[in-house]
């Protein structure tokens, strides 16, 4: 009896898996594709933004 009740559970469970790590799997790796691209463009968007403002704070001393 105790065989009997692993086999069937033991079949279903890949079934039930199967279905749902494909539909889970997709959305996961789309997920860290974009949060990795996402912090290396916010970087050098800081950088640009001092220097625009120092320029023409020196134009105005000229």
């Amino acid at each position: 009896m105790a065989k009997h009740t692993p086999t069937p559970e033991a079949g279903f469970q890949p079934i039930e898996v199967t279905p749902v790590t494909h539909d889970g799997f997709k959305p996961i790796e789309v997920t860290p594709v974009p949060a990795p691209a996402e912090p290396k463009p916010a970087a050098p968007a800081p950088v640009p933004t001092p220097p625009k403002p120092a320029k023409p704070a020196e134009n105005k001393e000229a």
